[in-house]
């Protein structure tokens, strides 16, 4: 019976991490894709709510950051946040869910809260040299991001590190 459980969890473990692998396939032609997940850290330059633009506070870098686990994290302005993205292997598709952050108390909370929430409006994504744009399901873009030199979040064991 035992042995049953373990070969059990190790089929659901192989398919969900089949399921995250052609999710996130990529091919040499796939070079934007390739590049958004190649565990680059974007840092948000502009962002748009109901087609007004907020201003991005400059105390504190806003970023997200790709890993190739499907699993995404950065820091929205005051507070480290987590969670998953899906990313379709033949389209610009992209749905971000972030899942938890930490509860620190800080000057911008009001325009991260307004981060966390436009990031569940992500319907697509383009690249451009280092730009990234992120856009809502009726094509209109609603962040703006820059790509990093430095990567202050790793993947370590199946968990998201913030360095």
């Amino acid at each position: 019976m035992k042995n049953l459980v373990k070969v059990s969890l190790m089929a659901v473990a192989a398919l969900l991490f089949v399921q995250c692998a052609n999710n996130t396939k990529t091919t040499e032609t796939d070079s934007p894709m390739q590049k958004l997940q190649s565990e680059t850290t974007w840092i948000l330059k502009s962002m748009n709510v109901d087609s007004v633009e907020l201003a991005v506070p400059t105390d504190q870098d806003v970023t997200i950051s790709f890993l190739d686990s499907c699993q995404m994290a950065g820091n929205g302005g005051c507070n480290y946040y987590f969670g998953s993205y899906e990313l379709a292997a033949d389209t610009n598709s992209l749905k971000l869910m972030p899942s938890g952050m930490t509860r620190m108390a800080g000057p911008n909370m009001e325009f991260e809260q307004q981060f966390i929430a436009n990031m569940m409006n992500v319907a697509s994504y383009s690249l451009s040299d280092s730009t990234l744009t992120l856009c809502d399901s009726l094509g209109r873009e609603i962040m703006i991001l820059s790509q990093s030199a430095e990567n202050p979040v790793e993947e370590q064991n199946g968990s998201v590190e913030v360095k």
